[in-house]
């Protein structure tokens, strides 16, 4: 699924693009939600519990530019892709300082908007596939983009997210290996020894007996595991 975010003190400008985004993802059936927002502060609280893969951000809200609420969110450590709407192109410039996807000057054109969403699409595959986890309590959805990496402790499969969550499963009916082909299948995980697949991504540095990640984690293995992952993260990098 792809998550959206729309910022607007605009409500009419809020409900127009929010049908964009809603008809783009039923013509190219596409899995997608898109959340409005006319309060800056509301969009920041959720986000930084459960970042958006996209946010479209007007011009200015609550008398915050459109720049300066990307800069919060790039702040916050957030890589969702950024489109922005404006009367002008007067912050178009700045606009690169934030990495911005797109800057987008009104009126707005449907098909300019559909063609922007279809490179953003390309840019979030495969960050923005997920997938359901069975757990004690029901159902969880893991987001493939926010798994910093996931392990098996006593059969249960345990995945750590982003922002410290973790999500566990049911004990496993096969092997570990077996629960995450998937993501290894992908090209963007590597298996850490038996038990643990690390997303490359979040990978800062692996050294002769563990592995750290960018929120500090350290993940011990054994000597034959790290040089076989170390090989994996330079193929990830050079590929």
């Amino acid at each position: 699924m792809i998550s959206a975010a729309i910022l607007s003190n605009d409500v009419n400008q809020l409900l127009n693009i929010r049908d964009m985004v809603l008809e783009y993802a039923s013509l190219r059936k596409i899995n997608a939600d898109a959340e409005a927002y006319t309060v800056c502060q509301a969009l920041l609280d959720e986000a930084e519990l459960h970042p958006f893969d996209i946010y479209i951000i007007d011009q200015a809200t609550d008398g915050i530019s459109c720049i300066e609420i990307a800069r919060v969110l790039r702040d916050m450590n957030d890589k969702g892709l950024v489109i922005f709407t404006a009367d002008s192109a007067d912050y178009a410039p700045a606009s690169y300082e934030v990495d911005a996807l797109y800057y987008m000057v009104k009126p707005l054109d449907k098909n300019l908007m559909f063609s922007v969403l279809d490179r953003a699409v390309r840019r979030l595959s495969p960050k923005a596939a997920s997938f359901k986890v069975r757990t004690a309590y029901g159902c969880a959805l893991v987001r493939v983009g926010n798994l910093l990496y996931a392990e098996a402790v006593e059969r249960k499969p345990v995945y750590h997210l982003t922002k410290g969550r973790t999500v566990i499963g049911l004990v496993l009916r096969g092997s570990f290996n077996s629960a995450t082909v998937g993501l290894f299948c992908s090209g963007y995980f590597a298996y850490l020894g038996p038990s643990k697949i690390v997303n490359l991504k979040f990978v800062e540095e692996v050294n002769r007996e563990n592995v750290r990640l960018a929120d500090g984690t350290v993940l011990q293995a054994s000597k034959a595991a790290c040089s076989s992952f170390r090989r994996a993260w330079e193929a990830y990098y050079q590929g």
